[in-house]
């Protein structure tokens, strides 16, 4: 291969690039989301409410700790901390949004619910409509991510061939 095409080559990261990106922002999620749902249950016996909770705590759960991810990314590069900040929240918005609203509008609620009604202990419940949500929003996450990181670094270039790392 010649110097000109290996240059255009984007490797698609492993599997311990994506635990290290996403795993503590999950884990924060998922913790958020199941504590969240419990303790709505502790007031209220509507699974919409208690589903409803479980999202937006899962949704919080994992931003926050996502843009602290991203921030440090951005000021690895050398970006000042304002910079970080503006960049980061665009990353977010590239990586995430697509994901986000299926996610939120959709499919987290659905499988929650659907746990819900087949899992009779409301922890495990949760937990597994949580797991199940977050199959569908990282194979949406992980493709817009590789899409915005190969045009973060292939401006003014041809575009790359794929290859995948083992």
């Amino acid at each position: 291969m010649s110097d000109a095409a290996a240059a255009s080559v984007m490797r698609v990261p492993g599997l311990i690039f994506w635990l290290r990106r996403y795993l503590p922002a999950e884990a924060c999620a998922t913790v958020a989301a199941v504590a969240a749902g419990l303790s709505v249950r502790v007031w209220h016996d509507a699974t919409w409410i208690t589903v409803w909770a479980a999202t937006m705590a899962d949704s919080i759960g994992f931003y926050a700790p996502m843009f602290v991810t991203i921030w440090h990314e951005e000021r690895s590069e050398g970006r000042s901390p304002r910079t970080a900040i503006a960049r980061g929240g665009a990353q977010l918005v590239a990586e995430f949004g697509p994901a986000s609203l299926i996610d939120t509008f959709a499919a987290r609620p659905a499988l929650l619910a659907l746990a819900m009604l087949l899992i009779p202990a409301e922890g495990w419940a949760l937990l597994a409509g949580s797991l199940a949500a977050n199959g569908v929003f990282y194979v949406v996450s992980a493709a817009c991510y590789l899409l915005t990181r190969r045009a973060r670094r292939d401006v003014g270039r041809s575009a790359p061939q794929t290859v995948v790392d083992t």
